[in-house]
């Protein structure tokens, strides 16, 4: 068995991309808008971005599980690019 002796963090990223072609205006509203349906405070809020071809968001601690909020505002999960 392998034992950790030094400091082990916590702390993760994430981010996504989406192409806005495939995006309403309703739905990239809602994406800048995602902290006001978040039912807990947020330590670390998502980052977003947007030119004119995509958006995309950033979170250095992610804790607002925006995999099923897109989801839930039918944005289907093969048309995002999801990296660490």
């Amino acid at each position: 068995m392998k034992v950790r002796m030094d400091f082990v963090t916590n702390s993760s990223s994430s981010s996504f991309i989406i192409e806005k072609k495939y995006l309403t205006q309703k739905q990239i509203n809602k994406i800048y808008n995602h902290k006001k349906l978040c039912t807990h405070d947020l330590d670390f809020e998502w980052s977003i971005y947007e030119d004119e071809s995509k958006i995309e968001g950033r979170v250095f601690m992610d804790n607002f599980d925006m995999e099923s909020y897109l989801r839930k505002i039918g944005i289907p999960n093969n048309i995002v690019e999801w990296g660490e």
